[in-house]
């Protein structure tokens, strides 16, 4: 039975090795570059090179993403769409099975990579989200609504499976823990902050609830409108902006279509979600009665870094504004640190069985042939999961204001960096869109009546 699994192990690694072993953040440093330059047509051309079949999901996230700075929401839209139908069929095993814990034996036996990339359970949330956004960069608010609601329901499979989750966990014997505190070396401290374990969990945030609110209002459904705006609150309580939707919620449904007011949302975005490394340390794996320490990889983020004070300023009067009701940066960093025990439980698990494929090589080739096949393989994947939809922005803000309708200059600040221009405020509703990566800035607007 060894034998055999040292054939497989050696067979996958050299099928599997060029593409889905290799370093996904490494591969997404041209793309990311491009973006930085403003080069989106580059950065869509180095994109479609990159398309692997286990990474499947995030190909399609990626894409849409790029899609929609251009302003192209057909093509956003598209991808997005093919992204989702992955995500549904998550779903639709997770209504059911909670065996989604176990890995595959390409996970176990070679690399976490190997499996397809199924998302983080934020990003799942994020990918509905966005889809409701573009329908309302559209015009398309009945379609928003259909797209937002699919997030509430997607939130609800998502606690649901990880509280069976949970439970089958606990039932396990829980003899054998493994802590990210028993990880010599490794930089607790990226994945353990006090505001990190301050949020409620990995996957609901203030911005899609908030944007909820936003579009049952427009529709004049303030029943579902308010639950919106209060769960937005609960989430992100510090942010009087997100206080004011809900309490001025009854005046503004009430406000006639022609008092020549427009009531304006800004949704500002900066920067890229954080990178992932792989970091290798040793470990204690038992094998023929001794104790021997093996090499093995798991993920880890570099130190957060704070990102500058930004602010929206209209014909020099500063606005309400909450650059980061969303730290997507916080809540990836929130989603590997709620995965860290099963990464490391297949972590030694896998340099396990590649210790006992070591041993037994020697043994059945005196030439030490297979052996150092066995071993350079081992070398060759011994890689942790670095993958992640790293063009999502690092964090998200939300101002709003009553204007009076005609041209008005905007400014936005984000520390030494701003963006001034001249706007013109209509529609009883408008979504001004700003979205800073580096020195780049993304600017769309729509109306609504």
């Amino acid at each position: 039975m060894l034998l055999r699994l040292i054939g497989i192990f050696v067979s996958a690694c050299v099928l599997a090795g060029c593409q889905s072993l290799s370093q996904y953040e490494v591969e997404l440093n041209q793309v990311s570059e491009a973006i930085l330059s403003g080069q989106l047509d580059d950065a869509l051309g180095l994109h479609e090179r990159r398309y692997v079949t286990a990474n499947q999901l995030l190909y399609f996230l990626e894409a849409g993403e790029l899609y929609w700075l251009k302003g192209d929401y057909d093509q956003a839209l598209k991808f997005w769409r093919a992204a989702d139908q992955l995500v549904q069929a998550w779903e639709s095993l997770a209504r059911l099975d909670t065996g989604l814990i176990a890995q595959d034996v390409g996970s176990v036996l070679i690399n976490d990579k190997v499996k397809s990339y199924q998302g983080y359970d934020f990003e799942k949330v994020m990918l509905t989200t966005r889809i409701a956004l573009t329908h309302l960069m559209t015009g398309d608010v009945a379609a928003a609504r259909v797209a937002i609601k699919a997030t509430h329901e997607r939130e609800a499979i998502i606690e649901r499976f990880r509280e069976r989750q949970a439970l089958l966990v606990a039932q396990e014997d829980t003899q054998i823990s493994y802590r990210i505190d028993d990880l010599n070396g490794y930089p607790i401290e990226t994945i353990d902050a006090s505001e990190l374990n301050s949020l409620r969990n990995s996957y609901q945030n203030a911005f899609s609830h908030y944007l909820a609110g936003f579009i049952y209002e427009q529709l004049n459904e303030p029943s579902l409108s308010a639950p919106g705006y209060r769960k937005a609150i609960q989430l992100k309580s510090n942010h009087p902006v997100l206080r004011a939707g809900l309490i001025g919620l009854e005046k503004r449904i009430k406000r006639p279509d022609d008092d020549g007011y427009t009531d304006l949302l800004i949704v500002y975005e900066e920067g890229l979600s954080p990178a992932k490394m792989s970091f290798e340390i040793n470990g204690l794996v038992a094998h023929d009665g001794a104790i021997t320490y093996v090499p093995f990889s798991v993920p880890v983020y570099s130190a957060r870094s704070e990102l500058p004070q930004s602010s929206v300023t209209v014909a020099d009067d500063v606005i309400e504004f909450s650059p980061d009701i969303v730290d997507i940066d916080l809540m990836s960093r929130r989603s590997l640190k709620d995965e860290m025990p099963a990464i490391i439980a297949r972590s030694l698990l896998r340099s396990g069985l590649k210790v006992s494929m070591q041993s037994a090589a020697d043994d059945l080739d005196e030439s030490g042939a297979v052996g150092d096949l066995v071993a350079l393989a081992t070398i060759v994947t011994e890689s942790a999961d670095d993958r992640s939809w790293r063009l999502l922005p690092a964090r998200i803000g939300v101002g709003r204001v009553l204007m009076d309708r005609g041209t008005h200059h905007i400014e936005f600040r984000s520390g030494s960096s701003k963006r001034s221009m001249d706007v013109v405020v209509d529609g009883k509703y408008m979504l001004l869109f700003m979205r800073r990566v580096g020195a780049q800035w993304y600017v769309k607007q729509v109306f609504f009546d």
